[in-house]
């Protein structure tokens, strides 16, 4: 009696084990569909940046991307200037097959023009986050109580 007490426990803390195992497995996969793809940079220069509305605004001139490989910024050529948007603002529309940049009109003419190399001024880069409303990525992931230690993401 009592071993097959503890073969129907053996069995259940096995099925249990099992179960969980695939759960850990199940969650840790990121689902296609939240996924997308992957694009290469080549894919994004120059395609066409469009409101939420749908409004066509400006064109992808380049991608800044830091020494840790995080994408910091997409260049847009917005009207005859180059403007500085943190990546986290783009989405992509998949039936239009284009970007949109979530955030107003307004902001955007109001962002300050790009000026090469403004990762390495950490105050214009936080400047730039928080104009379009974003936080700094570098705030987000713990890097903050690095940068006033003296790490920088650009270093």
């Amino acid at each position: 009696m009592t071993n097959r007490i503890w073969t129907v426990i053996g069995a259940v803390v096995v099925f249990f084990v099992g179960f969980l195992v695939a759960s850990i497995y199940q969650s840790a996969r990121i689902p296609e569909e939240k996924f997308g793809r992957a694009y290469e940079v080549s894919e994004i220069v120059g395609m066409q940046v469009k409101s939420p509305e749908g409004e066509e605004w400006a064109k992808i001139n380049d991608v800044v991307v830091d020494t840790s490989g995080h994408v910091a910024f997409t260049i847009l050529s917005y009207g005859d200037k180059l403007v500085a948007v943190p990546f986290g603002t783009l989405s992509y529309n998949r039936e239009g097959k284009h970007l949109v940049l979530n955030t107003t009109r307004d902001r955007l003419e109001s962002a300050p023009a790009y000026e090469k190399g403004v990762m390495a001024d950490r105050k214009k880069a936080v400047d730039i986050y928080r104009h379009f409303g974003q936080q700094p990525y570098w705030y987000e992931e713990g890097m903050a109580v690095q940068e006033e230690s003296g790490y920088s993401p650009t270093e």
